[in-house]
Order: C-alpha cells, then structure tokens, then sequence
C-alpha cells in the first residue's frame, strides 16, 4: 500500500485529478447557463456531464502512463488521442442514448424568433369587403385555398391557420405578428365579392423592415375563380425564393373543380367545419357533411370535397355522432368516401389525411393510419393535422419520445394552436420531461395570460407532480367554466364541498362546459359531491339523472368504438357510487376486455381505462382490486396524469378504501415527486 501511494505522488495524480474536476466544474456551470438560454432539453444537459466523465478517466490514465514527477508535459500527440477517444465516446452516446437526447427536442421559441427563415409566411385572414357580410365564407375560403397550395411546398415554413387566425385582419403591430409567429414573411389580403365578379388584393410583407415584398389585384369572374389560388401561391413562392419540385408545381397548377356552384358549397362547408372543430360540435360537423355532400353531386370528381366530407364524418364517429346517422352507417361512408377521394387523386394530402383518420377513429388500426398520415405529410409537409395525428398515434403506442417530435413539429408551424401545445406538454408529463412540460407552459402565458389549457396545466403540474395543492389553487385564475370546475376539483379534495357545488352549481349545463365520455357530466359531479359530502338524499336523484343519460350514450357507441370503454365506465362509476356493486364491477370487467383496453394494441387507452377503473374498485371498497391495478399504473410509464402521491393521498374518490392497509402501504411507498426537474 505505501508503494502504491507512492507512485501515486510520483505521478501527481490527485493533483491531476483536483485540476481536471475544477475545470470540468466551471464547464459545467457555463454549459447550464447557456443550455438555459437556448433551452437545450435534459438529455444534451446530461451528455455533456457524461462526456466530461469519459475525460476524466482519459486524464487519469495519461497521468499514471507519463511516470516519473515531473514528466507531466502532454504532447500534441496525446492531446489528438484525448480528443479522437472523447469524439469516439460522444459518438457511441449519440448512437446509443434514449431519443430525449435528440436534439429535434428542442422546443420552439414563438415569442422570440429574431433570425427567423427567410422562407417562413404567415397567412393572416382576409378581409371580407363585400357588400354582403354573410359571404365572408367567401374571403375566408380562398385565404384557406392559398394557403393549403403554401403548405405543399417543402421548401417554406408556412403557419397554420388556428394560429393566424387569433390576428384577425390587418394587425396593427405586424412585427410581433411575426415574433409570435416564428416567420419573416406575412401575407394580408381582402376580397370583395360583388354579382359574378371576385377582386382579390394581396401584399406581401417583410415583418423585419414592414415593407411590401408584393403587392398585386386578381380580377376573376366567378366561373373562372378556379386557380387562381395556384397562380397566386407559385407568385409568393417566387417571391420568398423558395425552390418546387415537380411534384408541388403540380399539386400548386391543380383545379379541385371547375363547378363554381360545387366550390361555392365546398367553402361554405370548410367555414362549418372550421367552426365546428373548434366548437367540438357534432351538429356543426352534421351540417358541414350535408353542404360537403351537395358539393360532390354537383360534381362527383371533385376529390377535395370527397377527402374532406370522409375527414368530417370520421371527425363525428369519434364524437359519437348524431341522431342523422348510426354509427355503423359513419363508418362504412367514412370508408367509402375516403376511398373515392384517393381513386380520384391518389397523390392528395387530404385524402390520405382522411384515409388515415378513418384507419385511426373508426378501425383503431395505427399502423395503417401512420401510414396514410406520413404519406398526407410528404405530400403537404406544412401540415400540422397529419403531425398532431401522428404524435397521438405513436402516444399511444407508447412511443412518448417519437409523439414529442410530431407535436413539437406540429407546435413550430401551428405555434398559438393551444391544443397542440396542450397536447405537447401532457406528453412531456407523461414521458416524465416535467422542467420541458412547464417550460411550454409559461411559454404559452407568455404568450396569452388568458389561455385556459395552460392555466389549467400550471395548476395540475403543481399538485401532480411537487404534490403542491396551495400552489395549485393560486395558480388558476379566470372564469372560464374549464378553469371553474378545476377549482371546485381542488375544492373537493379538501373537502370544502359546498364551496364545490356552490360553483358547479352556477355554470351553465351545456355540452361545452360538460361533456365527457359522450355524455353531459353536471348531475354526475353534482351527484358526487353531495354523496362525498354525505348527503346521500339529494345525491341519489341526480346520480340516477347522470345514469339515465349515460345509459343513452352506452347504447350509441359500439364495442368497438375507441370510446366504448370509457362510456362503459362513466356508467360503473356511478352505479357504484348509488351502491350497485354487483353492476360496476360487471361493467368494469366487461370494459377492461374490450379490443381497444389491450395495452399492445393501444397503450394510452389502457392507461386512461385503467385509472377509470381503479376509481370504481374504489367507489365498490375493493381495495384488493384497486391496490394491484394501482401499483401496476404506478409501475408504467406514460400514467403520470391518472395516478400521482397527490390524487393517491387526497382524491376522495379513493376515500373508500384509503384507511385499508394496503392502500396505506402504496403510498407510503410513493412518497410525493417534490420538485422534480428533468
């Protein structure tokens, strides 16, 4: 041993070892500050800090190999090995590491994009000048037009409409416009629609200097409008330098139709449809299909209106339709329809997109609806509806990492679409990226202090994820019914339950403000409240009212819808909580074994079943059934929003069985995540 430490002061190795770590220290603070900066995501974070590893042993074996004291001196030589083995390492890390250490992880920066791409647009609405206001269909429908044939071209970055849409027309300030909007390029216009004559106005604006690129007057007459969109998008391209390959010019020179009637009822249904989206309105989508569906009698060729009637009518059997269709019936026209727009025109975006809608909603087969989506994408690379699908299709297959990439894609060219971002941060919850999840929420109320989805997920981070019920409530503000009912949800977890119902109470019953699971929710939650808070007497009626109408959504949706389980489960709920043991525990068996509650076949839908079913065990006092299924959500990935130490410890859904032993003893062994970061 005191030949060993000997050696060791020969060769200065602690002194090696103390100067090398001092280095690597300073390097690391630096290297934090900047990754902070540029919000470099965790994983490159800790490659640096494991490359810096990797040299320290380098350094060690080169000051046991120089020997004697004093021979210390590192030649060029051994400088380029030191340099080759750390490339060497970091290389076999970047091949190896998990894909958080991608550097596609990087998350946008929508409100600060000084060097934004030369080739990036933003279409900002059209202003409607026509004497009659009810034509803005019109205005909005050619902005639409044009910016589907940007959205072609690989070559540029072009905005979604979600996200330019919440300008309106002609903003006063266009370069925050454009600071927002990640772009160096926007486009303004007006139409004015006046007999059988269409005047378009166009300009193109550099947002850096506010000067026109571009300006010009399209005069049409309306049986010759068609396009002109195609002229006026190969004009922008022309203008922001941006190279077509053969494949877009064909897709920007193509005429969907050349029925003016046909065209004028297609733009009519998109209004309807846009509207409905974001309504989430099934009877909007039910009037969209029936204006989709003249415009293909008119002309039964028109592969646009085709893809775009299938994409509606998947949209409905997702929400479950309405009283104009059965369900069945959705699903053999969705297929048919889809079906007829790709043998129309195969290479069409929005066909594929449709196609692959349909593979998604109605046969929950994700392979082929990836498929379709990656081939809508190549077709339309602007397009944040195939990545957005995309994402939520490899979420639930488990595959977190890949859907952050879709979402974060789909977040750079739709950058004040709140879903996506909403979409983007519940998945770096789930895949457990929590500093990156709340760095895109502030970014969002950054951005708008008023947004609801990320008001929302600043409270629900808090007390899922640091356990911080305090920080939770004083983070929600607003009046919005959303951000109401999650107040009276943080309420009721601190058992001040008439406060809860006093605001469940006062907001208006309608779909928008409760809908879940296919079925009006108020009486249900109103009915819970009051049985938690042991008023079983005015609980009862209501309970039965929520069973009544849930009972009514069970028989529209069919075994295999992609919501069938969840229905079925809004149903055991509450018949556990009016005492029926023996009928939720048959309805939860029956749920769990349903196709699309397989976690290989779709992971994230077993996941979100799952949690609903361990509040039912609960509701029946069946800890031995809700304890192991617990600890099996606790022990998978992708789980965080269903089961957390918060809602384990305060949820009174659980109050049932919380005194139960085994229950105690899964909390106990998952203490609360505290402030986790990374």
């Amino acid at each position: 041993m005191t030949d060993l430490l000997q050696r060791l002061r020969e060769r200065k190795l602690v002194q090696w070892a103390l100067a090398y770590i001092a280095a690597a220290f300073a390097l690391i603070q630096v290297s934090d500050v900047v990754a902070q900066q540029f919000e470099w995501p965790d994983g490159v974070r800790r490659g640096v800090t494991i490359a810096l590893a990797v040299g320290f042993l380098v350094t060690l074996v080169l000051a046991w190999y120089h020997g004697e004291r004093g021979a210390q001196h590192v030649s060029g030589t051994e400088l380029l090995i030191v340099a080759v083995l750390l490339a060497i390492g970091g290389g076999v890390m970047w091949r190896l590491a998990p894909k958080s250490l991608d550097a596609s992880h990087v998350l946008p920066k929508p409100s600060a994009t000084v060097a934004a791409d030369r080739k990036s647009i933003a279409v900002l609405p059209f202003a409607n000048l026509s004497s009659d206001k009810d034509s803005g269909y019109f205005a909005d429908g050619m902005r639409d037009m044009i910016l589907t044939r940007l959205a072609a071209i690989g070559d540029l970055k072009v905005i979604s409409r979600t996200s330019t849409d919440r300008y309106g027309v002609h903003p006063e300030d266009i370069r925050t416009v454009a600071l927002q909007l990640g772009v160096a390029s926007v486009l303004e216009g007006s139409v004015q629609k006046a007999g059988n004559q269409v005047l378009i106005n166009l300009q193109l604006i550099d947002a850096g200097s506010d000067t026109h690129l571009w300006a010009q007057a399209y005069t049409r007459a309306i049986d010759d409008i068609f396009g002109v969109e195609g002229e006026i998008a190969q004009t922008v391209a022309e203008a922001l330098h941006a190279k077509l390959s053969d494949a877009e010019q064909k897709v920007i020179a193509d005429r969907p139709t050349s029925d003016a009637q046909a065209f004028d009822l297609f733009l009519r249904a998109e209004q309807v449809r846009h509207a409905a989206a974001t309504a989430q309105s099934a009877e909007g989508l039910d009037r969209a299909i029936a204006l989709y569906r003249q415009a293909v009698a008119r002309d039964p060729k028109f592969a646009l209106a085709w893809a775009e009637l299938a994409y509606s009518q998947a949209q409905l059997y997702w929400f479950g339709g309405t009283d104009t269709a059965t369900m069945q019936d959705l699903a053999e026209a969705t297929a048919a329809d889809a079906r007829r727009a790709l043998d129309l025109q195969p290479t069409l975006a929005e066909a594929s997109l449709a196609m692959g809608f349909f593979q998604y909603y109605v046969r929950l087969d994700f392979a082929a609806a990836l498929a379709a989506f990656e081939k809508s994408l190549r077709a339309k690379p602007n397009d944040s509806d195939a990545l957005l699908a995309m994402g939520l299709i490899t979420r639930r297959l488990s595959r977190f990492d890949e859907a952050i990439r879709h979402f974060t894609a789909a977040n750079r060219i739709d950058p004040r679409n709140q879903g996506i971002a909403a979409t983007l941060t519940t998945t770096l919850v789930l895949a457990r990226h929590y500093s990156q999840a709340a760095a895109v929420t502030a970014r969002e109320l950054a951005l708008d202090p008023g947004n609801t989805d990320a008001v929302a997920n600043a409270a629900l981070q808090k007390l899922i994820l640091h356990d911080d019920l305090a920080g939770a409530e004083a983070a929600l503000h607003g009046d919005d019914p959303h951000i109401r009912l999650i107040r009276a949800e943080l309420l009721r977890a601190q058992r001040k339950f008439d406060a809860a119902i006093a605001i469940v109470e006062e907001i208006p019953d309608t779909p928008e403000n409760f809908y879940s699971g296919r079925v009006d929710t108020k009486s249900r939650i109103l009915g819970t409240l009051y049985l938690d808070s042991g008023r079983a007497d005015i609980a009862r009626p209501l309970l039965l009212d929520a069973r009544e109408k849930i009972v009514l959504a069970n028989a529209k949706v069919p075994d295999d819808h992609p919501a069938a389980a969840e229905t079925r489960l809004e149903l055991a709920l509450v018949d556990a909580s009016l005492g029926d043991t023996a009928s939720a525990l048959e309805l939860t068996r029956r749920a769990l074994e349903l196709p699309a509650t397989r976690p290989e076949k779709n992971y994230l839908g077993w996941v979100d079943v799952a949690g609903l079913a361990t509040r039912v065990y609960a509701r029946a006092r069946r800890a031995d059934l809700a304890v192991p299924l617990l600890q099996k959500l606790l022990d998978s990935p992708g789980t965080g929003w269903q089961v957390s130490h918060a809602g384990l410890r305060l949820d009174p859904d659980f109050a049932p069985i919380r005194d139960d032993p085994a229950f105690q003893a899964l909390i106990r062994a998952h203490p609360g995540s505290g402030d986790i970061a990374g």
